[in-house]
């Protein structure tokens, strides 16, 4: 039986993995949300509030365990809940070629 700590890990990630924004992207922020544009391949995205912190947070290298406890003191969630979440999130932009993730 696993605990949801082991549930939330993504292969290749761990708390001392450093995530940044790669260097190409045009982004803009409306009101508490952002927009980012790969000029490259004239793909946008658009992040709501939580996912617009977590692209600022990205712009400079971060540790995901530095990264969730940012995001844990300044919204209403747990450990366990942000770390999955935040990983996710991250395996997804890492994905969209929009970060990148050293182990």
């Amino acid at each position: 039986m696993t605990n949801k700590t082991q549930m939330a890990r993504e292969p290749g990630l761990g708390p001392s993995s450093l995530v940044s924004a790669k260097r190409n992207l045009l982004c803009c922020d409306v009101n508490d949300e952002s927009i980012v544009l790969d000029d490259e391949s004239g793909t946008y995205f658009g992040f709501n509030s939580v996912g617009s912190r977590i692209w600022s947070l990205v712009q400079e290298p971060i540790a995901l365990a530095d990264a969730v406890g940012v995001l844990t003191s300044e919204f209403d969630v747990g450990v366990d809940e942000c770390e999955a979440e935040l990983y996710r999130f991250v395996r997804e932009l890492e994905a969209k070629s929009l970060v990148e993730v050293r182990p």
